[in-house]
């Protein structure tokens, strides 16, 4: 049997990698299979999903959506899933889900930066607390020292950080 065509094959092995990855993962095995499909799925869709690798094995992900303010606020305030048409209709970069193995992360930032930077100048990157709060980390690429500006709707609602651990 074979694939219709080289794209659907690659699609393919990356929604293998990301299921293998989230099976190894203790936070992320909880996920339904279900949810796998619906995010994974729109994020390969849009090109939207990097996996990283060592020793030719795949050791971890990052899946990022260009947003608008408001779909943003709708994903933090509700358990929302991306509609298709959504990864990519803003200019809010936002990291969805980044899995590396502990202490890999100052290793994968220059692949990090050059698969995202292109996509735009700031980056967000949500991120659930143990307290159930999200947390939004900002930053500008071109200007490490200025924060994303954030919509006022999501600063009532969220604490906001500049993540200097994060891209350097």
């Amino acid at each position: 049997m074979k694939f219709k065509n080289d794209e659907m094959m690659l699609g393919f092995q990356k929604l293998g990698c990301l299921a293998h990855l989230m099976s190894i993962s203790p936070v992320h095995r909880q996920q339904k299979l279900y949810s796998l499909a619906l995010w994974a799925t729109h994020a390969i869709a849009h090109d939207n999903v990097e996996i990283f690798f060592r020793n030719g094995e795949p050791v971890g992900y990052l899946i990022w959506a260009l947003l608008t303010p408001e779909t943003l606020s709708k994903l933090l305030d509700q358990a929302y899933v991306l509609h298709p048409s959504e990864w990519n209709e803003g200019e809010l970069l936002c990291i969805l889900d980044l899995m590396l193995p502990r202490g890999s992360m100052t290793s994968h930032v220059d692949a990090i930066k050059s698969r995202l930077a292109p996509a735009s100048d700031h980056i967000v990157w949500v991120r659930k607390r143990k307290t159930g709060m999200f947390a939004v980390y900002g930053r500008n690429l071109c200007n490490r020292r200025s924060m994303i500006s954030t919509p006022e709707s999501l600063v009532e609602k969220l604490e906001v950080f500049v993540a200097d651990e994060f891209i350097a």
